[in-house]
């Protein structure tokens, strides 16, 4: 799913530095103390580059402004744009249906129009909030797909702790280039950590 990370420029990792103008006009006075990434990162420096980017994905927020009034569902979130500007091909991947399975905070897929389907994503989470944690799943309904969670409750014990779970979506007869939008949503009770889910129908 792209974008999954949005944000102005360079405000994903970087910042305005209060002390210079970020450009040459000298009434340019923006400035930010810090970049979101670089932000996580002090604060859970062994942290890898994944799991910072997967931190700030699930816990994005809907944005909010006139100009998404014809965005749909969980594209409202943004999440950054693809770089290469190119196609790509992974080299020796002998079955590209198994990329549903990279475990991506992202549940994306995409499936053809007019015939039944049922698509199980299998995802792994680490625990890195409180050492004794139960997360309870929560799925945004929408009536054109039906998802299950399985388990749908996680049992954490320990920090760092990983569990695993499928997401399956299953529907059927629906109509060529739509997008389907849903999420799932893992509470403890303070904590709330949220995947997209994005059912691309084409042929």
């Amino acid at each position: 799913m792209k974008p999954d990370v949005s944000a102005p420029g360079v405000g994903i990792l970087g910042a305005y530095s209060p002390i210079g103008s970020p450009s040459s006009n000298h009434d340019d006075t923006r400035s930010v103390k810090a970049g979101i990434a670089a932000y996580v990162k002090a604060l859970h420096l062994d942290w890898s580059p994944a799991a910072i980017k997967s931190a700030i994905m699930t816990s994005a927020r809907p944005m909010n402004g006139s100009n998404l009034k014809e965005q749909i569902g969980e594209y409202a979130y943004g999440s950054g744009q693809s770089i290469f500007g190119e196609s790509s091909y992974c080299y020796g991947a002998s079955d590209r249906s198994l990329v549903k399975h990279l475990n991506y905070p992202a549940l994306a897929v995409k499936v053809r129009p007019k015939a039944p389907f049922s698509v199980g994503l299998n995802r792994t989470v680490t625990n890195v909030g409180l050492a004794n944690s139960i997360y309870k799943a929560t799925i945004l309904p929408n009536p054109q797909i039906n998802i299950i969670v399985a388990p749908e409750v996680l049992i954490f014990t320990s920090l760092n702790e990983k569990q695993s779970f499928v997401v399956t979506i299953t529907g059927g007869q629906l109509q060529n280039g739509i997008v389907i939008a849903s999420s799932l949503t893992w509470l403890d009770g303070t904590h709330s950590v949220q995947s997209p889910i994005i059912l691309n129908v084409s042929s």
